[in-house]
């Protein structure tokens, strides 16, 4: 079973995020930031990976023409930011979300054990017609 965040819109809206770590966060960054509509997260990250690399070229450039070998930094710098950005994503990622869907004013009125998102919510639903729309943990 995984724990899931409840959260509720003032139009009635329910979504659901899972708590720990996320693959899917881990596996299409970007992507995944897209399609949870956090559209500046997105966009900086898309920047980013399109600015590090001229950026780099352009400092192992000036250590090299410093007279210092930026060979062993690519093997540093490369890696740090390859799996830095996915690790990020996948550490931190269903935390941004959570403070997305709280920015967008939704708010959090759970945490509920279920082995998916289809079904946190089928039980939060149930759980709050059984208490009569009270919301609550559990």
């Amino acid at each position: 079973m995984q724990r899931f965040a409840v959260f509720r819109h003032d139009g009635g809206e329910v979504d659901v995020v899972k708590q720990g770590w996320s693959w899917p966060g881990f596996l299409f960054n970007v992507l995944w930031a897209l399609w949870h509509r956090m559209w500046l997260l997105a966009f900086g990250v898309w920047v980013g990976g399109m600015l590090a690399p001229p950026l780099l070229s352009h400092v192992f450039g000036a250590l090299r023409n410093a007279g210092v070998d930026p060979f062993p930094l690519v093997f540093v710098v490369g890696p740090a930011l390859g799996l830095g950005v996915p690790v990020a994503f996948g550490r931190c990622g269903n935390a941004w979300r959570q403070a997305h869907l709280m920015a967008r004013g939704y708010a959090r009125c759970g945490t509920v054990a279920a082995p998916s998102a289809e079904r946190a919510k089928a039980v939060f639903m149930d759980s709050e017609d059984a208490l009569g729309g009270a919301t609550g943990d559990g």
